[in-house]
């Protein structure tokens, strides 16, 4: 049996987690790069007593020093989608600090995490978050984004889109809000 080669093309980008305004804002987010050598990016649904999970996959090459892949990056972000999940807290390395290993120790010091905790509100923050996380690393490892390919730096990324996210949240509560206002005055009618 013979497996295909990827030939490259457009990539598939599937949303199974039922959020599609969360995957039309990644979707967007994605476009603004090169996605050449992605293969697919799904949104999966997941349910029990896990929060989030993503993976990244890289690409496969036919051959040592082959331009030619196998699999293009394969990216997989699920969120948790059961309403009664959230509000959930979580805490996030976003960084990581040295501590000095005592005077006369041979040993190399030690270092630890900086921790952020984030409250996630529903499964569409959730997704965005691990979309952009996993993003990153495809992102970084492709030569697209600047700094290191960590998990701090992926954190960081991913918060950065959960931010966009939220503020486009609050501009289109806002718009409908302006909306709703301006009908009730037209009408004469008094604004509730």
């Amino acid at each position: 049996m013979s497996v295909a080669r990827w030939d490259g093309g457009e990539p598939q980008f599937l949303d199974q987690a039922g959020q599609p305004e969360a995957a039309a804002f990644v979707w967007r987010k994605l476009r603004a790069h090169d996605l050449g050598r992605l293969e697919w990016f799904k949104l999966l649904p997941l349910s029990g007593h896990h929060l989030l999970r993503g993976l990244c996959r890289y690409p496969l090459r036919a051959a040592p020093r082959s331009s030619e892949l196998w699999q293009g990056y394969r990216i997989t972000a699920s969120a948790n989608v059961l309403p009664s999940f959230y509000p959930h807290r979580y805490a996030l390395a976003i960084g990581s600090v040295t501590r000095e290993a005592p005077a006369r120790s041979r040993r190399r010091p030690a270092w630890s995490y900086v921790l952020e905790d984030v409250t996630f509100r529903d499964a569409a923050e959730t997704l965005v978050f691990v979309a952009g996380h996993e993003a990153f690393h495809f992102l970084r490892h492709s030569c697209q984004v600047p700094g290191r390919n960590t998990e701090p730096g992926a954190n960081r990324y991913g918060l950065g889109w959960l931010e966009g996210w939220r503020s486009e949240c609050a501009r289109e509560v806002a718009m409908r809000g302006r909306r709703r206002w301006s009908a009730a005055a037209q009408l004469g009618l008094p604004f509730f």
